[in-house]
């Protein structure tokens, strides 16, 4: 007898952060159950859940949103990222010394966390606070840095967890630490009541799967 499969749920509306789409959440999905169908908006612009603009979001942010339910999905840490090829082409990268040689990538795009670390704090951080912290290419997108960086235009610090499949592609390496730990996170929002939604509670148990896949990865605590 022919197996009768559920009928299918969906589909849910995700607004999503760009980088976030791009460099995360999109590598995963081929590993989202057969049963969920999701439309992805990715915008830096915040949809209006209450408004029902979409029916989950994706955020980067320090956790305050007013009327959602918002569940922090993991910590955020940057690192320094660079093209192995440029490494190859422009003598060891062994020290944070060493980057005197090298044009910085800066992420300009957490304008909201004046804490944020950035080149300067991440210098002061490995000794090193003498070091011009302020000259090379900014971006206002953390996937544009980081493309920058795969490209071999300099040295990103850049945020691990969009960084970390290309990483493990060799794409990209993590020359030396420290890191340094974001006070901002990623949320996954909803509105109260709607998370219990069949489509609703699909993709978030699929998605907190795969964030405990992530967490549990080595590289993590690597630097």
């Amino acid at each position: 007898m022919a197996r009768i499969r559920p009928p299918k749920v969906g589909p849910l509306v995700l607004s999503v952060v760009p980088s976030f789409a791009m460099k995360w959440l999109i590598p995963r999905l081929e590993r989202r159950p057969a049963d969920l169908q999701v439309q992805i908006v990715a915008t830096r612009d915040r949809a209006d859940l209450i408004a029902g603009e979409a029916d989950m979001a994706i955020r980067f942010g320090m956790g305050d949103y007013p009327g959602l339910e918002a569940r922090r999905l993991f910590d955020e840490m940057v690192v320094p990222l660079a093209a192995p090829g440029l490494l190859a082409a422009n003598g060891p990268l062994a020290r944070p010394r060493d980057l005197s040689r090298f044009t910085l990538l800066h992420d300009d795009s957490i304008t909201f966390d004046p804490l944020a670390p950035d080149w300067r704090s991440w210098l002061a951080a490995a000794g090193c606070p003498d070091l011009d912290a302020e000259d090379g290419p900014r971006f206002t997108a953390s996937e544009n840095v980081l493309q920058a960086a795969i490209a071999g235009a300099g040295v990103a610090l850049g945020r691990w967890s969009l960084a970390a499949e290309d990483i493990e592609a060799g794409r990209l390496a993590v020359p030396f630490g420290p890191s340094l730990t974001l006070q901002p996170g990623y949320y996954l929002l909803t509105v109260p009541g709607r998370a219990e939604a069949p489509e609703c509670r699909l993709f978030r148990d699929w998605l907190l799967g795969e964030v405990a896949r992530f967490q549990a990865r080595p590289g993590r605590a690597v630097v």
